[in-house]
């Protein structure tokens, strides 16, 4: 907890980016209207996309009900920065007691903790209102106290096992995996309890979870929506390929029990890629994937190797390491999503780092210890390069806002924007009003402010008549954590693979035009 707060408190005053304002905005409506949390206009997906927040990415209104008594007391970033790291402290003092449930020592219960708070996506999503970080702590909770719940009984642990279950699938839908988790736990606890009434009591939390997640979900419903699935033209079977090398990719860079699973079958490991290698790369060939590169294959391969490794010695030993397994898994229902970034990879944290900590468990204590802080330090550094860069990054809608829309709304010019992003909070914030092609646009002797993110908002196309009044461009020479030409993709694997690369030149671009 002491490393979390070490690591982010210099970063607590980062701008909102990326999905940021679409929570904050929830959580507006929210207080307007608790059971309709995902009732107000956006234009999201780019600027000629405007529709109800539930028509482009239903099915996550917890996050804004989260945010509704931060909000009520200050928007600042610091303030919502500050209690996401107060839930990473809490997943931590979970995780923790989930790896000594899980028959960890003292010393690799404190390695798991750290290494939780190290992987750089977890300090990255701590970092934003995005519901990453809440996501992971309820699930986390709900697994050990389900643990706690088969192995000591308990109201309390039911009844905390049961909320969060049932809650943690409202931030993110793919949490629904994580009841699937507690059964596999369950139906191990069965092996040793077969009398009905002990099989009884085993599922119902589990049952009382999934009918928290319907009747709030039915409570929150917009009828148009078919049970808040992404719509259609942000799922297909075509992503699937892409986003499977992903997921396995994330379990070297970003998750890096791969890593640790190497160095723990050093000896054995060669049989178990070679042979993963081939599984994956029939697979990837069946899908028309041959534009894959060995290099991306490769690094898959390992992944798939220490998932299989996992669940066989799981499996053969009929122990926890198959909750481990499943868990690790649970990712793979957004496999059909647009993209698989590692934001929605970090459900499987928890599990990532006392897997990752297990593998060293039966090496000698100079191996473990030096392989263990080999592996802390390393993820601190890219997290301290990803929260730097994403910290740069997040800053150029603020400040665009404040050098190109404050000005001129203070000398009485009607100032329109269109984009995501960051600016959809601070441009309003400035004083601008939201483009939305075919509602409110505007008129001749207006001035709009756009956003040229490595292509040119096509928005302009409406405007043919205009003049370029000012523009604000940011460039510099270092880390990216969203750039396609750098292949990094923190927040979208769509732009790359990497969480953070180096790159130099232009990174964004802010124009300000007069409309004739």
């Amino acid at each position: 907890m002491a490393l979390a707060c070490l690591l982010c408190l210099p970063f607590l005053n980062k701008a909102y980016t990326i999905d940021d304002p679409y929570f904050l905005l929830q959580s507006g409506q929210a207080r307007r209207q608790p059971l309709r949390p995902l009732n107000f206009n956006l234009c999201w997906f780019n600027s000629l996309e405007c529709a109800p927040a539930y028509a482009l990415a239903p099915g996550s209104a917890l996050m804004g009900y989260f945010l509704i008594p931060v909000l009520a007391l200050s928007d600042a970033e610091p303030a919502v920065h500050a209690v996401q790291l107060v839930l990473l402290c809490i997943a931590v003092i979970f995780t923790v007691a989930l790896a000594r449930r899980m028959a960890a020592n003292e010393f690799e219960a404190r390695a798991t903790g750290m290494l939780l708070v190290v992987f750089p996506p977890v300090l990255a999503m701590t970092n934003t209102a995005m519901p990453d970080a809440l996501v992971m702590t309820l699930g986390v909770i709900g697994i050990d106290r389900y643990l706690a719940w088969l192995d000591d009984g308990g109201v309390a642990n039911a009844a905390a096992s049961t909320l969060a279950l049932g809650l943690a699938p409202l931030g993110r839908m793919h949490a629904l995996g994580l009841i699937g988790v507690a059964a596999t736990a369950a139906l191990l606890h069965a092996r040793k309890h077969s009398r009905w009434n002990s099989r009884v009591r085993a599922a119902l939390p589990l049952g009382l979870a999934l009918a928290l997640f319907a009747g709030v979900t039915f409570l929150t419903r917009e009828l148009t929506v078919p049970f808040g699935l992404p719509p259609d033209f942000n799922r297909g079977w075509t992503h699937v390929e892409g986003n499977l090398r992903a997921l396995l990719f994330d379990f070297v860079a970003c998750f890096p029990i791969a890593i640790l699973w190497l160095v723990h079958w050093r000896r054995r490991a060669l049989g178990l890629i070679v042979t993963s290698l081939a599984i994956f790369g029939v697979l990837s060939l069946a899908a028309g994937a041959a534009r894959s590169t060995s290099a991306a294959w490769a690094l898959s391969a390992i992944s798939m190797a220490c998932l299989l490794d996992l669940l066989r010695l799981g499996w053969l030993g009929r122990s926890r390491r198959l909750l481990l397994s499943a868990w690790l898994l649970v990712p793979c229902l957004v496999l059909p999503y647009v993209h698989l970034p590692p934001k929605l990879v970090m459900i499987a944290a928890p599990a990532a780092a006392i897997a990752s900590v297990g593998w060293m468990r039966d090496e000698s204590q100079h191996l473990r210890r030096w392989v263990l802080a080999c592996a802390i330090a390393a993820c601190a550094l890219v997290s301290i390069l990803v929260l730097r860069a994403d910290q740069h990054f997040a800053e150029l809608p603020r400040q665009a806002s404040a050098e190109l829309v404050a000005p001129a709304v203070q000398k009485g010019e009607r100032v329109w924007y269109a984009g995501h992003w960051g600016i959809s909070w601070y441009a309003p914030k400035a004083g601008a009003v939201l483009v939305v092609p075919g509602v409110s646009e505007p008129v001749s002797g207006d001035l709009l402010l756009t956003e040229h993110f490595e292509s040119p908002d096509p928005i302009l196309d409406r405007y043919p008549r205009r003049q370029l009044i000012a523009s604000r461009a940011f460039a510099w020479n270092g880390g990216r954590i969203m750039s396609s030409r750098d292949h990094a993709g923190l927040y979208s694997n769509g732009w790359g693979p990497l969480p953070w690369s180096y790159g130099t030149g232009e990174v964004d671009r802010f124009e300000l035009w007069r409309i004739d």
